[in-house]
């Protein structure tokens, strides 16, 4: 039964598409990054925390991603270009010695 039931779940994910890779929530993401600018304790909880430090915003698991990670190009060529406070998470990110 279990195995069956792991089949059926492995078969489903073969067909089902993908989740798209694009901004959804753009106000959210331009929220997230403008508060980093400016609480250090948020960035502090997102190097550590991850994605539990965003559990408050409506995001998906992309826009997660890209924030956590200070991809600048992805979030750019969604969001369209971000000021200088927007990628500033972006530098302290690539600054950090936690990866």
């Amino acid at each position: 039964m279990l195995l069956a039931t792991v089949q059926k779940a492995l078969e489903k994910a073969k067909t089902a598409a993908p989740e798209a890779q694009e901004v959804v929530h753009k106000q959210e993401v331009i929220r997230v990054l403008e508060r980093a600018a400016v609480d250090s304790a948020f960035v502090s909880s997102l190097f550590y925390e991850g994605a539990g430090a965003l559990e408050d915003y409506e995001l998906t698991g992309p826009e997660k991603l890209a924030i956590l990670t200070g991809d600048v190009q992805w979030l750019e060529s969604q969001v369209g270009t971000l000021t200088a406070v927007q990628k500033a998470l972006a530098g302290e990110r690539l600054a950090a010695k936690i990866w």
